[in-house]
């Protein structure tokens, strides 16, 4: 896998920056009704039965215009006892930073898991920050909720929408933010927030901070 690291910095700051991430543009996502997928990561492309893995995925953003199939990094954080703490981010439009193929694993109860190559033990279970409001895609969270597989089918057909797509608490939407203090070169990045049933309403009734993106996360090779 490649792999990324950025400026060690403490559990603490990373949770207080993600509270305070500003968002790129707007847009819209389809309406689709999701399906969870079986916890054994069968269903995802190039899955391998001895191993229980799949190789070589990307985690893409879809249904937005602006950054429709940007692909997903890896940045790690140092945080307290040097347990690995991170954070699946996206690159910036124009920024030339380089994604991450990643190694996929299911294990007991469906736990997502990703290789990043960091630790002696480098599984890492995919999850979204306990905070509903900075619910960002990461893993080593404090008090991270999961991430699971989700399909979408169409709502007034019930036909199956190609894909495999990343999601929590039965939802799949999540809003892209820009967050230039994880940057090292000051080109930034963009971070992706659950909007989960817990999600705060904004003024005037919307779940989307003001010029959030909402969209769908797919993994795919």
């Amino acid at each position: 896998m490649l792999f990324r690291t950025t400026r060690p910095k403490t559990a603490a700051t990373v949770m207080a920056v993600l509270a305070a991430a500003t968002a790129v543009s707007a847009g819209g996502v389809p309406k689709v009704k999701i399906v969870p997928l079986p916890a054994d990561c069968t269903a995802l492309p190039g899955y391998t039965a001895s191993d229980g893995t799949a190789q070589n995925l990307f985690i893409y953003i879809t249904d937005d215009d602006t950054n429709n199939g940007t692909k997903a990094r890896t940045n790690v954080f140092l945080s307290e006892g040097n347990k690995p703490t991170g954070f699946v981010t996206f690159p910036y439009p124009g920024a030339g930073v380089s994604e991450n193929a990643y190694q996929v694993k299911c294990g007991g109860g469906g736990v997502l898991s990703i290789f990043t190559n960091f630790t002696a033990s480098p599984d890492q279970a995919l999850q979204v920050a306990a905070s509903p409001i900075a619910a960002s895609l990461g893993f080593g969270l404090p008090g991270g909720v999961p991430v699971r597989l989700y399909a979408h089918q169409d709502p007034a057909t019930g036909a199956a929408l190609p894909g495999v797509f990343l999601g929590a608490q039965n939802t799949s939407t999540w809003g892209v933010a820009y967050a230039q203090y994880f940057s090292t070169d000051g080109s930034g990045l963009m971070m992706a927030r659950l909007l989960g049933p817990n999600t705060p309403l904004q003024p005037g009734g919307q779940y989307l901070l003001p010029l959030e993106t909402p969209v769908f996360l797919r993994l795919d090779a």
